[in-house]
């Protein structure tokens, strides 16, 4: 096996209710742009180290910015690419690379954007949440309606639609496009869709509203001026 990182206990503590969860990890990446499909396996011991245990076939996730992929090689790109040289001529430090991105996943704490989001629930004023993320990080700092995305909510049933009627705004935060039709649904119910990121997004509508700026910042200082209400 190869050693990532070491945890302390206080992160053990709080991976334990999710261990297992981030240790199988599968990529997959079609369309036009093209790049391959990785599994990778992390081996997490009592003592909270962290180490690679499997890497088949190798990619990048769709993650961006600091401490992304993207600042080592291309996140899309045509068959072969530069992810294809990396595993024929330094395949050693490929598996570096992405054994130590999955490991964040397992050692990451709650942020701003989480402290921000469970206020907003505190103060009634925040109804439901719903995310992609099943890390718990929002349910550690307090949050108690997190919901995810899957399909038992909005396709098997009606729940996860009442959610969305359940508020008078929609905002809508770290979102790059209406992959389940989400706002549409929104905004056909006379709901005010807001979105809140650092770029105008392409699928923003004329009567929506845009907040130009990063989620942890503008929450932050939302969750903080309702608190004087």
């Amino acid at each position: 096996m190869f050693p990532l990182i070491k945890m302390t206990q206080e992160q053990i503590k709080n991976y334990r209710p999710v261990w297992g969860k981030f240790t199988g990890m599968t990529w997959i990446f079609g369309g036009s742009h093209r790049t391959f499909a990785i599994y990778i396996t992390l081996d997490v011991n009592e003592e909270g180290q962290i180490a690679l245990q499997d890497l088949l076939v190798a990619c990048s996730p769709v993650f961006r910015g600091p401490g992304g992929l993207d600042e080592h090689f291309p996140l899309h790109e045509r068959f072969p690419g530069e992810v294809t040289d990396w595993m024929i001529k330094r395949p050693y430090e490929l598996v570096q690379v992405l054994g130590h991105f999955q490991a964040c996943f397992i050692t990451a704490q709650p942020n701003a954007t989480h402290f921000a989001l469970a206020e907003l629930e505190k103060q009634e004023i925040l109804k439901h949440l719903i995310t992609g993320n099943d890390d718990l990080l929002q349910e550690r700092e307090g949050s108690q309606k997190v919901h995810l995305k899957e399909s038992r909510y909005f396709v098997d049933s009606e729940e996860g639609w009442s959610w969305i009627r359940a508020g008078e705004i929609f905002l809508v935060v770290g979102v790059s496009r209406d992959e389940h039709g989400f706002l549409s649904y929104a905004r056909e119910q006379g709901i005010q869709v807001v979105v809140i990121a650092p770029e105008r997004p392409s699928f923003l509508y004329a009567n929506d509203w845009f907040v130009q700026g990063h989620g942890e910042e503008v929450l932050s200082e939302l969750a903080a001026e309702l608190s004087t209400y």
